[in-house]
């Protein structure tokens, strides 16, 4: 009965970093062929039946283009289809786009032409522009917007005759293809763009564009999604899936402490689970899928005590990571650079890390004080924060930890005011679209005080020289080589400490699936089994 999965990163025609001038191709929208035109694995039976599990916590908004929060992802993937979809093995195919030509100015995109709104109305070319014209407006304020597009600016143009859409970009980004897969670039309807703050509410059930309607709204107690009966064009993933779709999705929020025994008692069907839960629920009577949300690694601002690269190679050589490991999850994956093995171009060459020796380490770190900044959230109390502070100490450092809440960690890390307020941080990212720039972007390039997005305060212009190249690359292996040069240069600058994966541990009962597709959990996917 154990149905398992876990991601295997592989690399295709559309892997993120899509084929520059050369076509990714999809099928027509036909329900029999894959994203290469060959026989798809997937079906499209009907919905029935019920489904409940939880929520981190209350949505911040409905309106994909404004999402900020895990919860915003994913109930934006359940109500909003994207044009293009991540998949395991061929990196990027098909959503309301049956076609896509990636070249140096963006991405022209072929829309499908059976796909319908909530309330019937046909998605047309224009009516996807429109969508993602709003979303790339500055006006519009959407927080994934470098994500999806890049640091440039966005023109979007329509040629209903056609049948497509072109987003065309001032600046270059080979991941684009990679960000118009993210859940905040889903597909508002035309009522929905009339009424972007009702959509901010959930209050316009024609705004919807994906499988699932919201139909309930209790904010702190329940939020319902209903099917949409008509809804027949699922991804043609590589990936098999199983079963049909429930009728209706039911979440509650805020109970991720207690979920895993409703889940036991049957009161909820599947549930993410935390490391020291996973023995309550044996394999061969459980359903587990596994991916990871982002990544865990060190970093170091230069502008204090590690302005000099031998001082960061000592702090890095007391640093065992397979012990972080143990101490803030056992059931991560150690990873090689600033992305787990998920991302399309991550680094995954160990030879480039720092070899642990606390002797030699002590020998530069005794009577050095160090600060500390980390959050509460790495590790049950925060223990990634108080685990570096532990060996650090145990090199003769004299440490400061400020082990804070999210938000003023964040604002500590974030303002170049603060610079000279902390020396080393572990850094987490939310990767929800698996892009290599969200976490190689906080280590190369311009300082934060320089307008950049590093924090590290010291720029190796090789690296950020190579960063630019990848995302200007014409091909996928030319791309991959380019971030992988600039992964491993800050690496040899010693900027970083890899550590590992935040993974993503789902559970379900008999007869509940859910998968993680490309290694990234889609809530769009939970299936019965009758």
């Amino acid at each position: 009965m154990t149905h398992r999965s876990r991601w295997t990163p592989l690399l295709g025609c559309g892997a993120a970093v899509a084929l520059i001038a050369s076509a990714c191709t999809t099928d027509d929208g036909g329900a029999g062929d894959d994203a290469n035109g060959n026989e798809a694995s997937q079906e499209n039976p009907g919905a029935s039946g019920a489904i409940n599990g939880p929520l981190n916590d209350d949505p911040t908004t409905f309106n994909p283009a404004l999402a900020s929060s895990l919860s915003d992802y994913q109930l934006a993937r359940l109500g909003f289809d994207t044009v293009l979809r991540a998949d395991e093995e061929e990196g990027v195919i098909g959503g309301l786009a049956s076609d896509f030509e990636q070249s140096e100015d963006g991405v022209e995109l072929t829309i499908r032409d059976d796909a319908y709104c909530a309330d019937g109305t046909e998605i047309t070319p224009s009516v996807v522009a429109d969508s993602l014209s709003y979303l790339s407006d500055p006006d519009t304020g959407a927080p994934q917007y470098a994500q999806i597009f890049g640091s440039g600016d966005v023109t979007v143009t329509v040629d209903d005759d056609a049948g497509t859409v072109m987003v065309e970009l001032s600046e270059p980004y080979s991941e684009i293809t990679q960000g118009l897969t993210h859940p905040a670039s889903g597909i508002i309807c035309p009522e929905g763009l009339d009424d972007p703050e009702g959509v901010d509410q959930g209050q316009v059930p024609a705004a919807f564009s994906g499988p699932y309607s919201m139909t309930e709204s209790t904010s702190g107690v329940e939020y319902e999604f209903t099917f949409n009966e008509d809804y027949d064009r699922w991804p043609q993933w590589s990936q098999e899936l199983e079963g049909h779709p429930a009728e209706t999705l039911t979440f509650v929020p805020g109970v991720l402490d207690t979920s895993p025994n409703q889940v036991l008692t049957g009161e909820m069907d599947w549930t993410p689970v935390e490391h020291f839960d996973v023995d309550r629920f044996p394999e061969e009577e459980w359903n587990y899928s596994q991916g990871a949300v982002g990544a865990y690694y060190v970093i170091f601002n230069t502008s204090g005590v590690f302005s000099d690269v031998e001082m960061r190679e000592a702090a890095a050589q007391v640093i065992d990571r397979e012990a972080f490991q143990q101490v803030v999850d056992p059931t991560s994956e150690l990873i090689a650079a600033t992305a787990d093995a998920g991302v399309q171009c991550a680094n995954t060459d160990e030879s480039f890390l720092i070899d642990q020796d606390p002797d030699a380490a002590a020998e530069l770190l005794e009577g050095e004080a160090v600060n500390i900044v980390s959050t509460n959230v790495i590790g049950a109390n925060g223990s990634g924060g108080e685990y570096m502070q532990d060996v650090l100490a145990s090199a003769g450092t004299e440490v400061d930890l400020n082990n804070a809440d999210v938000g003023t960690w964040l604002d500590v890390v974030m303002s170049p005011e603060e610079a000279n307020n902390w020396d080393m941080t572990i850094w987490s990212t939310v990767n929800v679209a698996g892009l290599t720039v969200n976490g190689l972007n906080r280590v190369v390039g311009p300082a934060l005080d320089e307008g950049g997005t590093s924090f590290t305060y010291e720029e190796n212009t090789d690296a950020t020289d190579a960063y630019n190249q990848a995302l200007q690359a014409e091909d996928i292996d030319e791309a991959c080589g380019y971030f992988q040069e600039a992964e491993q240069l800050a690496l040899e600058d010693i900027f970083i400490v890899p550590l590992t994966d935040d993974p993503n541990v789902v559970v379900s009962r008999e007869g509940v699936t859910v998968e993680h597709i490309a290694g990234r959990e889609d809530l769009s996917t939970l299936r019965l089994h009758d």
